[in-house]
């Protein structure tokens, strides 16, 4: 069972002071803090549309998006998420936590077995949220969520259940902050398309769509007169990479009908570069 975490403003939501306050107890030496209490001091914006302008507003939090440290910041303002005491204990590999910038993903393995509780209904069962360390984990990031200034979006928070025993089914119900979480069976994940039949067809068809939408290029290229060379540099920078995103996670397990389409948009490409001599 995994739960996918979003937070609302995830950048513009970043307390400066619960940042330095951070910073310093990782022993980040006093010269450095200066720096990074210069880079986040005295920011401000205005807004430009249609010719006009806003007055200057003060930005007294949030994180400057499009820069590095803005970026290395934000992860350790969540750093502790997950795993407090910065992975110190071994039982935190209890339940999987798996973090990339402002994505949290927490997973468990269920013994279904053991943990499913009967009902007045046959063929029914329950699975007490209390014993779910997914759900524990979801109340220990709400409460550092709401310490740290930040907000989960619950519209976004979901749940998936990875169950192929039909014997033991249950629908899991989770509620945090007095709203039920959504029980999806298909969600993207930093791009790839994560279904709860563990199938990769929906991630395949969004591959294939958005590399053939890309096909435009190389016609257009091909007018204006580009070499082949040229045309096989934009082809493998735009398209194939597209064809081969997070390929080691579905390569193996595809069907021979995913992977016609997939090989079918190489060969419209390849018909594109080098014309009649196809």
């Amino acid at each position: 069972m995994a739960c996918y975490i979003d937070f609302s403003k995830a950048f513009n939501r970043q307390d400066h002071n619960l940042l330095i306050k951070k910073l310093s107890d990782l022993s980040v030496p006093g010269w450095l803090l200066n720096i990074v209490i210069s880079f986040l001091s005295n920011r401000s914006m205005k807004v430009r549309y249609n010719g006009c302008e806003s007055s200057i507003k003060p930005l007294p939090g949030g994180g400057p998006q499009g820069t590095v440290l803005a970026l290395l910041l934000f992860i350790i303002l969540i750093n502790e998420i997950g795993c407090p005491n910065c992975c110190s204990k071994s039982d935190c590999i209890k339940e999987i936590h798996l973090k990339f910038v402002d994505d949290l993903t927490i997973a468990e393995a269920v013994d279904l077995k053991s943990a499913l509780k009967p009902t007045s209904t046959p063929d029914e069962s329950v699975f007490p949220v209390e014993n779910s360390l997914v759900y524990k984990q979801l109340k220990e990031t709400e409460t550092y969520a709401a310490k740290n200034s930040m907000k989960i979006n619950f519209s976004k928070t979901q749940l998936m259940l990875f169950n192929p025993c039909w014997s033991l089914n249950f629908t899991p119900h989770m509620s945090i902050a007095n709203k039920d979480l959504e029980l999806v069976s298909e969600k993207k994940l930093l791009g790839l398309t994560v279904r709860s039949d563990l199938k990769w067809t929906s991630n395949t068809e969004n591959i294939v769509k958005s590399a053939s939408k890309r096909l435009w290029m190389l016609r257009r290229l091909k007018i204006l007169g580009a070499s082949k060379d040229a045309l096989l540099q934009v082809y493998m920078k735009q398209i194939r990479s597209v064809l081969e995103y997070s390929v080691p996670a579905w390569q193996g397990s595809i069907t021979d009908l995913e992977k016609t389409n997939l090989e079918r948009v190489q060969k419209c490409a390849v018909r594109i570069i080098i014309g009649y001599q196809y």
